[in-house]
């Protein structure tokens, strides 16, 4: 038999439903210091997770769908990170907030997010247009595990379940790249009493 080539893809993979969805930030992950090549240059990059309020059956149990978002790591006037952030807070971010924001703080909150449908190369994409603040009745509760990684912190230490595309990713990064590969120096300091004559 020879080998065989066909279009790659599947096409019965459900998306998000364009509209408006109650939803919950779940994963918030560091993917590192990613090259774009169209622009020829490096960003820190991050990858922010939320749960829709719309269901998918997985191995025969209905789970929340998920959608997620790549954005550049940075809180200046023209990122996306920060008009999403500031939309969904409904409120600009005060100087000292500006001088660091703990992203973590987001992780397991509410938000309404307006999905739409777009097509590139043949293929239907949802994306998150607009993050706004979650409704009046709407409540905080995620049924997923909340997740957050950043190499910083965790060096390439994964917690349990990030996803192997993700992986990937982060193993692209300048940060995995650029690791030291030496092992960590064992102690070979020996006491007398280890000495057997």
């Amino acid at each position: 038999m020879g080998l065989i080539a066909k279009e790659n893809g599947s096409t019965d993979f459900k998306k998000v439903s364009a509209g408006v969805h109650e939803s919950n930030c779940i994963s918030i992950w560091d993917i590192g210091t990613q090259e774009n090549k169209k622009f020829e240059k490096f960003n820190r990059k991050i990858m922010i997770q939320w749960e829709v309020d719309e269901l998918v059956e997985v191995d025969g149990v209905e789970k929340p769908m998920t959608i997620l978002k790549e954005y550049t790591l940075s809180l200046n006037d023209k990122s996306n990170l920060r008009a999403d952030l500031v939309s969904w807070r409904g409120r600009d971010f005060t100087e000292a907030e500006l001088d660091g924001f703990d992203l973590k703080d987001i992780l397991g909150k509410p938000c309404q997010l307006n999905v739409v449908h777009r097509e590139n190369g043949g293929k239907t994409y949802a994306n998150i247009l607009a993050i706004m603040p979650k409704g009046k009745s709407q409540k905080a509760d995620s049924i997923n595990t909340l997740s957050f990684y950043s190499i910083d912190d965790s060096g390439f230490d994964y917690p349990e379940g990030l996803p192997a595309w993700i992986v990937r990713k982060i193993e692209q990064s300048e940060e995995f790249r650029n690791q030291n590969s030496f092992e960590k120096p064992v102690n070979n300091d020996i006491s007398e009493e280890d000495i057997p004559f």
